[in-house]
Protein backbone atom coordinates (compact mmCIF):
# COMPACT_ATOMS: atom_id res chain seq x y z
CA UNK A 1 0.00 0.00 0.00
CA UNK A 2 1.17 3.56 -0.64
CA UNK A 3 2.47 5.22 2.49
CA UNK A 4 3.11 8.72 3.75
CA UNK A 5 1.97 11.01 0.93
CA UNK A 6 0.67 13.89 3.05
CA UNK A 7 -1.64 15.70 0.57
CA UNK A 8 -3.57 12.53 -0.24
CA UNK A 9 -6.22 10.59 1.61
CA UNK A 10 -6.14 6.81 1.26
CA UNK A 11 -9.25 4.64 1.52
CA UNK A 12 -10.24 1.06 0.92
CA UNK A 13 -12.54 0.56 -2.04
CA UNK A 14 -15.24 -2.11 -2.22
CA UNK A 15 -14.23 -5.07 -4.35
CA UNK A 16 -15.73 -5.23 -7.80
CA UNK A 17 -16.38 -1.52 -8.32
CA UNK A 18 -13.40 -0.89 -10.52
CA UNK A 19 -13.05 -2.01 -14.14
CA UNK A 20 -10.43 -4.69 -14.66
CA UNK A 21 -7.95 -2.16 -16.04
CA UNK A 22 -8.22 0.32 -13.21
CA UNK A 23 -9.91 3.08 -15.19
CA UNK A 24 -10.45 6.27 -13.21
CA UNK A 25 -13.85 7.18 -11.85
CA UNK A 26 -14.97 9.90 -9.49
CA UNK A 27 -16.91 10.14 -6.25
CA UNK A 28 -17.46 12.85 -3.66
CA UNK A 29 -15.43 13.05 -0.47
CA UNK A 30 -15.50 16.50 1.14
CA UNK A 31 -16.13 17.91 -2.32
CA UNK A 32 -12.84 16.51 -3.67
CA UNK A 33 -12.47 14.43 -6.83
CA UNK A 34 -11.07 10.98 -6.13
CA UNK A 35 -9.24 8.82 -8.60
CA UNK A 36 -9.38 5.08 -8.41
CA UNK A 37 -6.24 3.06 -8.67
CA UNK A 38 -5.58 -0.22 -10.38
CA UNK A 39 -5.60 -3.67 -8.85
CA UNK A 40 -2.78 -6.16 -8.79
CA UNK A 41 -2.79 -9.95 -8.81
CA UNK A 42 0.74 -11.36 -8.96
CA UNK A 43 1.96 -9.38 -11.95
CA UNK A 44 -1.51 -7.77 -12.05
CA UNK A 45 -3.28 -5.46 -9.61
CA UNK A 46 -5.09 -6.97 -6.62
CA UNK A 47 -6.24 -4.23 -4.28
CA UNK A 48 -7.60 -0.73 -4.48
CA UNK A 49 -6.76 2.69 -3.16
CA UNK A 50 -8.22 6.12 -3.79
CA UNK A 51 -6.36 9.44 -3.76
CA UNK A 52 -7.74 12.94 -3.59
CA UNK A 53 -6.90 14.81 -6.76
CA UNK A 54 -4.49 17.71 -6.41
CA UNK A 55 -2.02 19.40 -8.73
CA UNK A 56 0.98 17.07 -8.80
CA UNK A 57 4.06 16.51 -10.87
CA UNK A 58 5.75 13.13 -10.89
CA UNK A 59 9.11 12.25 -12.41
CA UNK A 60 9.79 8.51 -12.34
CA UNK A 61 13.03 8.13 -14.30
CA UNK A 62 16.13 9.65 -12.70
CA UNK A 63 19.78 8.72 -12.15
CA UNK A 64 22.45 9.68 -9.63
CA UNK A 65 26.22 9.83 -9.14
CA UNK A 66 26.12 6.11 -8.37
CA UNK A 67 26.09 5.50 -12.15
CA UNK A 68 26.72 8.16 -14.80
CA UNK A 69 24.66 10.89 -13.18
CA UNK A 70 26.39 13.83 -11.51
CA UNK A 71 24.46 14.44 -8.30
CA UNK A 72 23.81 12.63 -5.04
CA UNK A 73 20.47 11.13 -4.09
CA UNK A 74 19.92 13.85 -1.50
CA UNK A 75 20.84 16.63 -3.92
CA UNK A 76 18.28 15.28 -6.38
CA UNK A 77 15.61 15.20 -3.67
CA UNK A 78 16.33 18.78 -2.56
CA UNK A 79 16.23 20.00 -6.16
CA UNK A 80 12.93 18.19 -6.74
CA UNK A 81 11.45 19.85 -3.66
CA UNK A 82 12.62 23.23 -4.96
CA UNK A 83 10.92 22.49 -8.29
CA UNK A 84 7.71 21.44 -6.53
CA UNK A 85 7.92 17.89 -7.84
CA UNK A 86 5.62 15.92 -5.56
CA UNK A 87 6.52 12.32 -6.48
CA UNK A 88 10.16 11.58 -7.30
CA UNK A 89 11.15 8.14 -8.49
CA UNK A 90 14.77 7.05 -8.51
CA UNK A 91 15.53 4.48 -11.19
CA UNK A 92 19.24 3.85 -11.07
CA UNK A 93 20.68 1.48 -13.64
CA UNK A 94 21.01 -2.10 -12.55
CA UNK A 95 24.54 -3.45 -13.13
CA UNK A 96 24.65 -5.21 -16.48
CA UNK A 97 26.20 -8.62 -17.16
CA UNK A 98 29.92 -8.32 -17.92
CA UNK A 99 29.71 -8.90 -21.67
CA UNK A 100 27.30 -5.99 -22.23
CA UNK A 101 29.18 -2.73 -21.99
CA UNK A 102 29.70 0.59 -23.74
CA UNK A 103 33.14 1.71 -24.99
CA UNK A 104 33.20 4.12 -22.04
CA UNK A 105 31.31 2.73 -19.09
CA UNK A 106 30.49 3.11 -15.40
CA UNK A 107 29.79 -0.52 -14.53
CA UNK A 108 32.64 -1.00 -12.04
CA UNK A 109 31.40 1.94 -9.98
CA UNK A 110 27.80 0.80 -10.24
CA UNK A 111 28.66 -2.73 -9.16
CA UNK A 112 30.30 -1.34 -6.02
CA UNK A 113 27.70 1.27 -5.22
CA UNK A 114 24.33 -0.15 -6.21
CA UNK A 115 23.54 -1.50 -2.69
CA UNK A 116 24.59 1.91 -1.31
CA UNK A 117 22.14 3.58 -3.69
CA UNK A 118 19.31 1.37 -2.43
CA UNK A 119 20.14 2.13 1.20
CA UNK A 120 20.39 5.87 0.62
CA UNK A 121 17.03 6.11 -1.11
CA UNK A 122 15.33 4.08 1.62
CA UNK A 123 16.86 6.24 4.37
CA UNK A 124 16.00 9.53 2.68
CA UNK A 125 12.42 8.46 1.98
CA UNK A 126 11.72 8.83 5.68
CA UNK A 127 13.76 11.99 6.19
CA UNK A 128 11.89 13.96 3.53
CA UNK A 129 8.48 12.31 3.61
CA UNK A 130 6.74 15.49 4.82
CA UNK A 131 8.00 17.39 1.78
CA UNK A 132 8.12 14.91 -1.11
CA UNK A 133 7.14 11.33 -1.89
CA UNK A 134 10.31 9.43 -2.83
CA UNK A 135 10.21 6.05 -4.55
CA UNK A 136 12.89 3.39 -4.97
CA UNK A 137 12.99 2.14 -8.53
CA UNK A 138 15.47 0.57 -10.91
CA UNK A 139 16.09 0.58 -14.65
CA UNK A 140 16.97 -2.84 -16.02
CA UNK A 141 18.58 -3.37 -19.38
CA UNK A 142 16.60 -6.28 -20.78
CA UNK A 143 18.58 -9.13 -22.31
CA UNK A 144 16.69 -12.22 -23.45
CA UNK A 145 17.68 -15.16 -21.29
CA UNK A 146 18.40 -13.06 -18.20
CA UNK A 147 14.86 -13.00 -16.83
CA UNK A 148 15.64 -15.17 -13.78
CA UNK A 149 18.42 -12.82 -12.65
CA UNK A 150 16.09 -9.83 -12.88
CA UNK A 151 13.36 -11.60 -10.91
CA UNK A 152 15.80 -12.44 -8.12
CA UNK A 153 17.06 -8.87 -7.87
CA UNK A 154 13.53 -7.48 -7.73
CA UNK A 155 12.73 -9.90 -4.92
CA UNK A 156 15.92 -9.23 -2.96
CA UNK A 157 15.91 -5.42 -3.17
CA UNK A 158 12.16 -4.82 -2.90
CA UNK A 159 11.93 -2.01 -5.42
CA UNK A 160 8.76 0.07 -5.61
CA UNK A 161 8.86 -0.40 -9.37
CA UNK A 162 11.11 -1.71 -12.11
CA UNK A 163 11.61 -0.05 -15.48
CA UNK A 164 12.39 -2.26 -18.45
CA UNK A 165 14.55 -0.82 -21.23
CA UNK A 166 16.39 -1.98 -24.33
CA UNK A 167 19.74 -0.30 -24.98
CA UNK A 168 21.60 -3.24 -26.52
CA UNK A 169 21.13 -5.37 -29.61
CA UNK A 170 23.29 -8.41 -28.92
CA UNK A 171 26.40 -6.75 -27.48
CA UNK A 172 25.99 -3.45 -29.35
CA UNK A 173 25.01 -0.51 -27.17
CA UNK A 174 23.25 1.25 -30.02
CA UNK A 175 22.54 4.52 -28.18
CA UNK A 176 26.19 5.34 -27.43
CA UNK A 177 27.64 6.86 -30.58
CA UNK A 178 26.17 8.47 -33.67
CA UNK A 179 29.13 7.20 -35.65
CA UNK A 180 27.87 3.63 -35.32
CA UNK A 181 24.90 4.59 -37.47
CA UNK A 182 26.71 6.46 -40.19
CA UNK A 183 26.71 4.75 -43.57
CA UNK A 184 23.88 2.35 -42.78
CA UNK A 185 21.52 1.89 -45.70
CA UNK A 186 17.79 2.31 -45.29
CA UNK A 187 17.35 -1.45 -45.43
CA UNK A 188 19.96 -1.89 -42.72
CA UNK A 189 18.29 0.74 -40.55
CA UNK A 190 14.90 -0.92 -40.97
CA UNK A 191 16.43 -4.24 -39.91
CA UNK A 192 17.78 -2.60 -36.75
CA UNK A 193 14.35 -1.20 -35.91
CA UNK A 194 12.77 -4.63 -36.37
CA UNK A 195 15.35 -6.34 -34.16
CA UNK A 196 14.86 -3.68 -31.52
CA UNK A 197 11.08 -4.01 -31.34
CA UNK A 198 11.29 -7.78 -31.30
CA UNK A 199 13.30 -7.50 -28.07
CA UNK A 200 10.96 -4.81 -26.72
CA UNK A 201 8.12 -7.30 -27.20
CA UNK A 202 10.02 -9.94 -25.26
CA UNK A 203 10.74 -7.43 -22.51
CA UNK A 204 7.08 -6.50 -22.21
CA UNK A 205 6.01 -10.13 -22.31
CA UNK A 206 8.33 -11.11 -19.46
CA UNK A 207 5.94 -9.71 -16.85
CA UNK A 208 8.89 -8.40 -14.83
CA UNK A 209 8.40 -4.66 -15.18
CA UNK A 210 5.91 -1.97 -14.25
CA UNK A 211 7.11 0.62 -16.79
CA UNK A 212 8.51 0.41 -20.32
CA UNK A 213 11.16 3.09 -20.85
CA UNK A 214 11.66 5.29 -23.92
CA UNK A 215 9.93 2.78 -26.18
CA UNK A 216 11.41 4.15 -29.39
CA UNK A 217 14.92 4.90 -28.12
CA UNK A 218 16.20 3.27 -31.30
CA UNK A 219 15.37 6.47 -33.21
CA UNK A 220 18.01 8.43 -31.27
CA UNK A 221 20.49 8.83 -34.15
CA UNK A 222 18.22 8.23 -37.15
CA UNK A 223 15.03 10.16 -36.50
CA UNK A 224 13.99 10.77 -40.10
CA UNK A 225 14.51 7.17 -41.20
CA UNK A 226 12.69 5.91 -38.14
CA UNK A 227 9.75 8.23 -38.82
CA UNK A 228 9.54 6.93 -42.39
CA UNK A 229 9.59 3.34 -41.14
CA UNK A 230 7.00 3.70 -38.42
CA UNK A 231 4.66 6.11 -40.23
CA UNK A 232 4.48 3.67 -43.15
CA UNK A 233 3.19 1.02 -40.74
CA UNK A 234 6.26 -1.18 -41.15
CA UNK A 235 6.45 -1.82 -37.44
CA UNK A 236 2.76 -2.17 -36.67
CA UNK A 237 2.78 -5.95 -36.07
CA UNK A 238 5.79 -5.76 -33.77
CA UNK A 239 4.38 -2.73 -31.98
CA UNK A 240 1.00 -4.38 -31.56
CA UNK A 241 2.64 -7.45 -30.03
CA UNK A 242 4.67 -5.34 -27.59
CA UNK A 243 1.79 -3.08 -26.60
CA UNK A 244 -0.58 -6.00 -26.18
CA UNK A 245 1.92 -7.60 -23.80
CA UNK A 246 2.15 -4.34 -21.89
CA UNK A 247 -1.63 -4.23 -21.60
CA UNK A 248 -1.74 -7.86 -20.45
CA UNK A 249 0.72 -7.14 -17.62
CA UNK A 250 -0.73 -3.73 -16.73
CA UNK A 251 2.48 -1.97 -17.61
CA UNK A 252 2.73 1.78 -18.05
CA UNK A 253 4.24 3.45 -21.08
CA UNK A 254 6.92 5.94 -20.14
CA UNK A 255 6.54 9.29 -21.88
CA UNK A 256 9.90 10.98 -21.62
CA UNK A 257 11.19 14.44 -22.36
CA UNK A 258 14.73 13.04 -22.62
CA UNK A 259 14.41 12.73 -26.39
CA UNK A 260 14.21 16.52 -26.62
CA UNK A 261 17.81 16.61 -25.36
CA UNK A 262 18.99 13.94 -27.81
CA UNK A 263 19.87 14.14 -31.53
CA UNK A 264 16.36 13.00 -32.51
CA UNK A 265 14.95 16.12 -30.78
CA UNK A 266 11.64 14.38 -30.14
CA UNK A 267 9.72 13.14 -27.11
CA UNK A 268 9.80 9.40 -26.46
CA UNK A 269 7.67 7.76 -27.79
CA UNK A 270 6.56 9.13 -31.16
CA UNK A 271 2.95 10.00 -32.04
CA UNK A 272 2.30 6.67 -33.78
CA UNK A 273 3.15 4.70 -30.63
CA UNK A 274 1.17 7.10 -28.46
CA UNK A 275 -1.88 6.60 -30.67
CA UNK A 276 -1.64 2.80 -30.55
CA UNK A 277 -1.04 2.81 -26.78
CA UNK A 278 -4.05 5.03 -26.19
CA UNK A 279 -6.22 2.68 -28.27
CA UNK A 280 -5.23 -0.13 -25.90
CA UNK A 281 -5.86 2.01 -22.79
CA UNK A 282 -2.25 1.68 -21.69
CA UNK A 283 -1.50 4.17 -18.89
CA UNK A 284 1.44 6.55 -19.04
CA UNK A 285 4.24 7.44 -16.61
CA UNK A 286 5.98 10.80 -16.92
CA UNK A 287 9.77 10.96 -16.96
CA UNK A 288 12.73 13.23 -17.61
CA UNK A 289 15.49 10.58 -17.46
CA UNK A 290 17.38 13.19 -15.45
CA UNK A 291 21.11 12.67 -14.86
CA UNK A 292 21.57 16.05 -13.18
CA UNK A 293 19.51 18.21 -10.86
CA UNK A 294 18.98 20.63 -13.73
CA UNK A 295 17.26 17.96 -15.81
CA UNK A 296 14.61 17.09 -13.20
CA UNK A 297 11.19 17.82 -14.66
CA UNK A 298 12.84 18.94 -17.89
CA UNK A 299 10.39 19.98 -20.60
CA UNK A 300 7.33 18.88 -18.64
CA UNK A 301 5.16 21.74 -19.90
CA UNK A 302 5.73 20.41 -23.40
CA UNK A 303 5.36 16.84 -22.19
CA UNK A 304 1.94 17.48 -20.63
CA UNK A 305 0.71 19.25 -23.75
CA UNK A 306 1.92 16.31 -25.84
CA UNK A 307 0.18 13.56 -23.87
CA UNK A 308 -3.09 15.50 -23.77
CA UNK A 309 -3.11 15.54 -27.57
CA UNK A 310 -3.72 11.78 -27.38
CA UNK A 311 -6.53 12.04 -24.84
CA UNK A 312 -4.57 11.32 -21.68
CA UNK A 313 -5.69 13.16 -18.54
CA UNK A 314 -3.90 11.04 -15.93
CA UNK A 315 -0.46 9.58 -15.33
CA UNK A 316 0.62 6.79 -13.01
CA UNK A 317 3.31 5.90 -10.52
CA UNK A 318 4.02 2.77 -8.48
CA UNK A 319 4.73 1.99 -4.85
CA UNK A 320 5.43 -1.57 -3.71
CA UNK A 321 4.41 -2.55 -7.24
CA UNK A 322 0.96 -0.99 -6.84
CA UNK A 323 -0.22 1.43 -9.48
CA UNK A 324 -1.50 4.87 -8.47
CA UNK A 325 -3.34 6.99 -11.01
CA UNK A 326 -3.33 10.78 -10.75
CA UNK A 327 -4.60 13.72 -12.80
CA UNK A 328 -2.03 15.49 -14.94
CA UNK A 329 -2.90 18.78 -13.30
Amino acid sequence: MSKGLPPFSTHSFPDGLDPERGASRTCQDSQRTLFLLGRRQGAHFAHYEVYAAIMILSDLHTHTHHSHGTDTVEAMILAAIEKNIRVLGFSEHDPRPANFSYPSDYQDKLNRQFPIYVGEVRALQGRYREKIHVLLGVEFDFFPGHEARIAVECRDFGFDYAIGAVHFLSEWGFDFAAGDWQGLSQDALFEVYERYFEIVGQMAGSGLFQIAAHLDLVKIFSGQSFAAWIDAGCGDKLLDRALEAMADFNMALEVSSAGLRKPCREIYPCPRIMTLARQKSIPIALASDAHTIGQLGFGFDQLLKYVREFGYETSVWFEDGVLAQLPLG
